[in-house]
């Protein structure tokens, strides 16, 4: 067949296939809908069936890029979201390409371990090759079990994509627990497909993020079958966003409605990820980085990390205290209950400070605790300088604590420059009010010698740290107040992700 119009009783099913295979592989046709409407005036037949279901399935190999694998039988879910089936031929559809769409999700990991072992195993390739078939094979099998498409981005990197966010976290805590030397998940279904698990793999761990669920989410699915759009970039920032965190130790991140969907769908399908508390979602907050906001929580997978549930219901708090913009003192009273529960409980610790750090060269558990307790006896008494000066030490001893939360790490660092944007509007209130009270707390003779030792500073300074001492801390207070919640304005309180 060189046209159309050259078929006839005696064309063989190869015939009209070989005629298709041409124009696909020229990319003169890229949809089926293009086959129905080329081969419209050949009457239905068993050859021309045929050809029609080869022509399919080689134009789903060559157009639908990510989804090339996607099927009725293997993926029913996925393929109900994402294809548009033919009314006249079942076994065949197009795929959707702008769509806006909720019940898609996708999740980015990273192997760490990979680039080590690939480097470790030097000129055995043979072991490289077991790694590569391992995760081509049995990681897109165990995805594709639970209605997951499966995709290898780079050498260490694998895209997820599923219609429930059930499968998806499910998948993605199960990869985690593969490459683990030990199981991590007590879960029968999760220990028996270990069973295919290489003797020789290393320990490895993941870092994941995993995005999807909001209602009128764009996914772009490109004419190479790439996927693009807020769900696709959203996973990618948390991802990056979990690799940064730790390179060493498992990091799933994923978006509220992530976390919200996926405790849905397990209640409801009594999931034993869920009713058997084998994972847990902490709350992390609202962050937000390139020009998308949202709340993440990071999936905690390792008994030794669930110690951080204890304090989840003290990051709420103070979550909505910055939500609120309660400044005055809720924020900051927040702030140091959650790191003094975290320090608490956190694994014991005794660490040593370069000598041109600071004044504190040694510190543990306890002694952090004591300093964060004396930042706040400060700032209950007013002194809120002086408060917010230790924190600024706090913050700088929880940086240098191996294995400590870091979001409890990170929403110090924020909330102390917040405070230190207040303190220095303050400061200046402060000065106002000691030369309103310098007539009233000096004699005429006192205000004279005063007025006459400006020039000397250091004297000066006393002088007003003398009349700052006699200042009642309700007129201290008012001032704080005052200052506040005029700078609370500007005070959109958000944990910023950079690239």
């Amino acid at each position: 067949m060189v046209r159309i119009n050259d078929f006839n009783e005696n064309t063989t099913s190869y015939e009209l296939f070989f005629f298709l295979y041409v124009k696909l592989i020229k990319k003169e046709i890229t949809a089926f809908d293009q086959i129905v409407s080329l081969t419209e005036k050949i009457p239905q037949s068993n050859t021309k069936e045929h050809a029609l279901k080869n022509a399919f399935y080689l134009l789903r190999r060559l157009n639908w890029g990510f989804f090339n694998q996607l099927s009725p039988d293997e993926y029913p879910k996925l393929w109900k979201k994402l294809a548009i089936p033919n009314q006249q031929y079942p076994f065949a559809a197009d795929l959707k390409r702008n769509m806006t769409i909720t019940n898609i999700y996708i999740s980015f990991i990273d192997i760490h371990g990979y680039t080590a072992f690939c480097f470790n195993s030097g000129i055995n390739t043979s072991r490289l090759q077991k790694l590569d078939d391992f995760i081509d094979k049995n990681i897109t099998r165990m995805a594709r079990e639970n209605n997951v498409i499966c995709k290898r981005a780079r050498g260490d990197e694998i895209i997820l994509a599923g219609s429930s966010a059930l499968d998806v976290v499910e998948t993605t805590v199960q990869i985690a627990d593969y490459f683990a030397r030990k199981n991590i998940i007590k879960n029968a279904k999760i220990i028996k497909s270990r069973g295919s698990r290489p003797a020789f793999l290393p320990d490895m761990t993941i870092s994941a993020g995993i995005a999807g669920g909001k209602k009128y989410t764009p996914l772009i699915i490109t004419s190479d079958g790439d996927l693009s759009g807020t769900v696709v970039n959203t996973a990618a920032r948390l991802q990056a966003q979990a690799n940064k965190i730790s390179k060493n130790t498992n990091r799933i991140l994923v978006s509220n409605h992530v976390a919200g969907n996926f405790i849905a769908e397990a209640t409801i399908n009594k999931d034993p990820l869920l009713t058997e508390h084998l994972i847990d979602f902490f709350n992390a907050g609202h962050v937000g980085f390139k020009g998308v906001n949202l709340t993440i929580f990071e999936i905690i997978i390792d008994d030794k990390e669930k110690y951080r549930m204890k304090y989840q219901g003290i990051m709420i708090d103070l979550i909505d205290s910055l939500r609120k913009k309660l400044w005055n003192e809720k924020v900051f009273s927040s702030l140091i209950e959650l790191i003094c529960d975290a320090c608490n409980r956190s694994p014991l610790f005794s660490l040593k400070l370069p000598e041109n750090t600071g004044n504190i060269l040694s510190f543990n558990n306890i002694s952090v605790i004591k300093l964060a307790r004396d930042s706040l006896d400060l700032f209950m008494h007013n002194h809120y300088e002086e408060a917010v000066s230790k924190l600024s030490e706090v913050t700088t001893l929880l940086k240098n604590i191996p294995g400590i939360d870091y979001f409890v790490v990170v929403y110090s660092e924020n909330v102390y420059a917040s405070y230190r944007q207040i303190i220095d509007k303050y400061s200046t209130g402060i000065k106002e009010l000691i030369v309103k009270h310098t007539e009233e707390y000096f004699t005429k003779e006192e205000k004279e010698k005063m007025d006459s030792m400006k020039s000397q500073s250091v004297l000066l300074e006393r002088i007003q740290e003398r009349i700052y001492g006699k200042i009642p801390k309700e007129k201290k207070k008012i001032v704080w107040t005052s200052i506040v919640n005029h700078e609370k304005k500007d005070l959109d309180f958000k944990i910023y992700f950079g690239k």
